[in-house]
């Protein structure tokens, strides 16, 4: 009985942990979940000013030169002509950079989805085990309460069985010590007949010496 109540209590206190379990996991997904919108908050923030960039580009490639540029003597052209390559590599560097991003926060994802799906599996788990022990623990319970109740009703039904026995024992000894005072009664009678022809004799006897 004492084993069954233990593991009822620790069915409760294993089920109290998985709720805390399951409270501390919902608390790290809303944690994900932030740092998941800041994530793309700034993947937002970053392709706006690739976008800027590119579009600065294509302005620069559509602005028709003047024709004071186009002089050997202008170094305006030079100038232009060396920025707009440290453009195209900054540009070339924030795709790289922006890609690089995109894939880490896709393996981040995939890594987060996995351990989400082992956390709800272990839970899941546990969980059960929780459910199977606790059933278990009311299982045995219930048993335990069947057999008192039945042993209850076995020595209620043994009680009158034993007053019936007394009752009969308490006859048979009333019988015997009936037979056993007949018994004396029989005795003394015996020997009082037998006084009583030992006078006869003895009288008759001294009638015949009498005579």
């Amino acid at each position: 009985m004492r084993d069954s109540v233990q593991q009822v209590a620790e069915g409760h206190k294993n089920a109290k942990v998985a709720k805390e379990r399951l409270q501390k996991l919902k608390q790290n997904i809303e944690v994900s979940e932030q740092s998941r919108e800041f994530l793309c908050q700034a993947r937002e923030e970053a392709q706006a000013d690739l976008s800027r960039k590119i579009e600065t580009i294509r302005e620069a490639h559509t602005i028709k030169s003047p024709p004071c540029i186009q002089m050997k003597n202008v170094d305006g052209k030079q100038t232009a002509s060396h920025k707009l390559p440290a453009e195209m590599c900054e540009v070339k560097e924030q795709l790289a950079l922006l890609k690089e991003a995109q894939q880490a926060e896709l393996q981040e994802k995939r890594e987060k989805i996995l351990e989400e799906k082992r956390r709800k599996n272990q839970m899941l788990l546990k969980g059960l085990e929780t459910i199977e022990l606790h059933k278990r623990a009311l299982a045995q319970a219930a048993a335990i309460r069947k057999q008192e109740k039945e042993s209850r009703l076995r020595n209620q039904q043994a009680v009158p069985k034993d007053d019936r026995v007394l009752a009969l024992q308490k006859e048979l000894e009333e019988i015997q010590q009936e037979h056993q005072r007949l018994k004396q009664i029989q005795s003394e009678r015996a020997n009082t007949s037998k006084q009583a022809a030992a006078q006869s004799d003895r009288e008759t006897e001294m009638h015949n010496r009498r005579g």
